[in-house]
């Protein structure tokens, strides 16, 4: 009792000090100036501070509370600096006051009808019966022990040997390349595009994803010391990009460590991560440690790599609709160009063309994709669909019967922590791809382990 004390007083002491902390930065004086859009920009901020931190009658940790911190950063703070110091990319120039307060007034709606809409669906909706029992190893139990066939475990145990050398013949047995991003990304782009996702997708994170499995499912704990020894030094966090470290990485705190599995902590750790260890690892595209600067930049944040809702505002104001030519894409994505000369390109490719051709890399949000489909009726069709998911997933991880029996849905939930917040801010086609991917790791895995006899 006194523990769950502690935790709400800190949970509203740590929601205070972001809230003072925003003010102080709202306070700041800046170039630009506007009290509506303020005010928009604060309400986000509240908002999604209070069902990131304070709100009670929520699970422990959750795919709703990814969402919301996606918003508190993307859509409020960084946003906030952007406006104040008038940040630019691309060449655009300077934007408008008037295109802040349109896109806040399309975008305020959508997070009321994700938080109501996740209360209304997950009162009506228990968690996905198909997903638990595909997951569901209740039949291995023998004597009230998991057993697994030797013929599975050997097929596992080939599997990682295979993925393990493989990594380490692609990355040339050097360490640099297995170490840092920078030296990593100059030689694996000599692989052929198709081959370049399977290896960095599949093959990659296959041992790590492996040893989720036998961290959730295995005793021997000198086992789980090797495992996660050897799967984490073919894909380091300093080695691979940003988005698939978190994915990764925060799987592993989930199933390695129980106090990331208590109340809140995990929204604690991952703000924590976005303020100091998402810059820190931004530096390891660089090749040396030399440059290294383990110092608190702000400015980091209206740098391109939070230029999410600057795309949401242009894409919107802009009115670029495609009804649905770039979802075909998604829906697609597994096509090769060479059998679809014409499979339309990732919507940031596809906007940096509108914008004639100035970058390559901008981040379209979630839901400027789904105004990019379809108008505002696309934002809010997105918007279920990911509340949707976002339920379905909460509600079957939490069901009592999935808490109790071990079972593979655990590891495909905790890499979906990490996924969410990609697709929320990147392009939609690569983030389908790459999900998909993950989880083709995951559901092979679970059917050697469950079919294979």
């Amino acid at each position: 009792m006194i523990n769950k004390h502690l935790n709400v007083t800190f949970s509203h002491i740590f929601y205070c000090v972001i809230l003072l902390t925003y003010f102080v930065l709202m306070s700041m004086n800046a170039p630009r100036s506007n009290i509506l859009i303020y005010s928009q920009n604060a309400f986000v901020v509240i908002f999604s501070g209070y069902n990131l931190f304070v709100r009670k009658d929520l699970y422990p940790f959750s795919l709703y509370k990814i969402f919301y911190l996606f918003s508190l950063f993307f859509f409020g703070i960084t946003p906030l600096l952007q406006y104040k110091f008038n940040a630019q990319y691309w060449g655009m120039g300077y934007i408008p006051d008037e295109y802040y307060i349109r896109s806040y007034f399309s975008l305020i709606p959508v997070l009321l009808i994700y938080n109501y809409a996740y209360i209304y669906l997950g009162k009506k909706n228990e968690g996905s019966n198909c997903l638990y029992n595909f997951f569901d190893y209740s039949k291995k139990h023998i004597n009230g022990r998991l057993h697994f066939s030797k013929k599975a475990i050997l097929i596992l145990v080939f599997l990682f040997i295979c993925c393990f050398w493989g990594t380490l013949y692609i990355c040339n047995f050097s360490i640099s390349n297995l170490a840092f991003k920078g030296k990593y990304d100059h030689f694996h782009l000599k692989l052929i595009q198709p081959m370049e996702l399977f290896f960095c997708y599949f093959i990659r994170p296959f041992c790590l994803i492996l040893f989720l499995f036998y961290c959730l499912l295995g005793k021997n704990n000198y086992y789980k010391i090797l495992l996660f020894l050897l799967s984490s030094s073919i894909i380091l966090p300093t080695a691979t990009p940003r988005h698939m470290a978190g994915i990764l990485y925060i799987a592993v705190l989930l199933i390695g460590f129980d106090f990331f599995r208590k109340k809140n902590i995990l929204s604690y750790s991952l703000t924590g991560g976005i303020l100091y260890i998402f810059p820190l690892l931004n530096q390891t595209r660089y090749l040396t440690f030399t440059k290294f600067d383990f110092s608190f930049n702000p400015k980091f944040f209206i740098s391109g790599h939070f230029d999410s809702f600057f795309s949401y505002i242009q894409i919107t104001n802009h009115e670029v609709i495609t009804w649905g030519k770039q979802l075909l894409g998604v829906i697609f994505f597994y096509v090769p160009r060479s059998l679809w000369p014409t499979k339309p390109i990732g919507s940031g490719y596809y906007y940096s063309e509108q914008l004639g051709d100035r970058a390559r890399n901008i981040a379209v949000n979630y839901f400027a994709e789904g105004y990019i489909n379809f108008g505002y009726l696309g934002i809010l069709l997105f918007t279920i669909l990911i509340t949707y998911f976002c339920v379905i997933f909460d509600n079957t991880y939490w069901r009592k019967d999935c808490l109790i029996n071990k079972n593979g849905f655990t590891i495909l939930y905790y890499l979906s922590f990490g996924l969410l917040f990609f697709v929320l801010r990147d392009s939609l086609m690569s983030a389908t791809a790459y999900t998909i991917s993950l989880y083709s790791v995951v559901f092979m895995i679970n059917c050697i382990l469950k079919y294979v006899k």
